[in-house]
């Protein structure tokens, strides 16, 4: 399992890594972010920060829609797994319940052919 969460880390994670860097120190410039651009430029409200700081937000927005995104669409798998879990719990209490009258028949049953004789 180490073996491969080092390739996994070498073969993914580090180009992924590089490409980030590389796109931080290119995109170092600082760019203006306006609030609302229907306002006039002059009185427009803005932000300014290097461009990466909004490339890496937009990356980080995106992962976690997606993981939301994921996990509701998942939801009805989740549902049928508690149900299905559900279902084998009450089926083992019933079959521990029935095994257990089964033993008890059983001890029961040596004493009827004995009283029988």
């Amino acid at each position: 399992m180490r073996f491969l969460k080092k390739t996994f880390w070498f073969v993914i994670m580090l180009p992924v890594g590089i490409v980030l860097a590389t796109l931080m120190v290119i995109n170092r410039h600082n760019v203006g972010f306006v609030y609302n651009p229907f306002v006039a430029k002059e009185f427009a409200q803005k932000i300014e920060m290097p461009f990466f700081f909004y490339l890496l937000g937009a990356l980080i927005i995106g992962t976690i829609i997606g993981g939301m995104a994921t996990w509701f669409a998942q939801g009805r798998w989740r549902k049928a797994a508690r149900k299905r879990s559900r279902e084998a719990h009450d089926l083992r209490k019933k079959a521990d319940d029935l095994m257990q009258q089964v033993e008890m028949s059983k001890q029961a049953l040596p004493q009827l052919t004995s009283a029988g004789q």
